[in-house]
């Protein structure tokens, strides 16, 4: 009996020592991987416009399209990119008037100037809008270019490790566009505020708050708006993933714009993402129906 009791002991002796082992070389190989990720974002920071991150060293590609809420990670330092809507429909129709725009190949142009700010200028050189009257059949149409939009970001976290990542962007919108088919007639800005988490290895979260400074529709006079965003995606098989979207956008000028969205991506290599989706209008105020495809590519 005294010898079963001792061997019980030192089996449970064993096993404890065996669970302290486990744990601290756990603790030490998960230090060791937060060290491995901050070593690796140190040694990025020296790679700027005029000295690129060699592609080896390359972040995967992450895109602020097609979904409305932007990424939180940043274009490697010295490297290119466009995200351009290849074709983008909207339709919308409200009090007899049945309201139509589209545009074709409107890129956002990035450039990585440092490890963890890029430049992105964002143009519509061709819009076409058309107005019906439903009764009537009266149409007007418009054709013009559409404004500049400048954004800057950076990313403030997690660019390069780490279950999350957060950024600050801020944007200003030129007015060089033509008035008719839709451009401001003024300067309007704002900041952008996006947020990324790794659910699981499949799943991901992208959230963004988003504060606006509008020209209004009288002469002079601007006004506040505050956009939310929630975007949950999903790795669906291959190189293709899928997401679902919740964007909402709320004034004191109008009732709040809420839409439902989704769309697919399908990874093309490591520098080339294919695109598809549809922006679908909750509230009155939102276009009924936006759906457009994409491509974007990294050089």
């Amino acid at each position: 009996m005294v010898d079963c009791w001792v061997k019980l002991r030192c089996l449970g002796s064993m096993g404890i020592f065996s669970f302290l082992i486990a744990f601290v070389g756990g603790e030490r190989a998960l230090g060791d991987e937060r060290r491995t990720e901050t070593e690796r974002e140190i040694a990025k920071q020296r790679y700027s416009l005029l000295s690129p991150t060699p592609d080896e060293q390359l972040r995967d590609l992450a895109t602020d399209r097609p979904d409305k809420t932007e990424s939180a990670y940043t274009l490697d330092a010295g490297h290119f990119m466009h995200e351009t809507d290849i074709v983008n429909y909207t339709i919308n129709q409200d009090g007899g008037i049945r309201e139509e725009s589209l545009f074709f190949l409107a890129p956002n142009l990035k450039v990585g100037l440092t490890n963890d700010t890029d430049l992105q200028v964002i143009y519509q050189p061709y819009r076409y809008k058309r107005d019906r009257v439903v009764a009537t059949r009266e149409t007007h149409r418009e054709v013009g270019g559409g404004d500049l939009v400048v954004r800057l970001k950076t990313n403030v976290w997690g660019n390069d490790g780490g279950d999350t990542a957060g950024a600050v962007m801020p944007y200003v919108v030129l007015p060089v566009g033509d008035r008719a088919p839709g451009g401001n007639e003024g300067v309007e800005g704002g900041l952008i505020l996006p947020f990324a988490a790794s659910i699981t290895e499949e799943w991901g979260l992208g959230l963004m708050t988003q504060f606006d400074i509008l020209r209004g529709a009288e002469q002079g006079v601007y006004y506040a708006q505050w956009v939310n965003s929630a975007s949950v995606s999903r790795s669906l098989f291959g190189p293709v993933s899928g997401y679902a979207e919740i964007f909402i956008a709320t004034s004191h000028q109008q009732d709040p714009v809420i839409t439902a969205d989704s769309g697919l991506t399908w990874m093309v290599g490591a520098n080339t993402q294919l695109d598809a989706g549809i922006n679908i209008g909750v509230t009155e105020e939102a276009d009924d129906l936006n759906p457009f495809v994409g491509v974007s590519q990294r050089f």
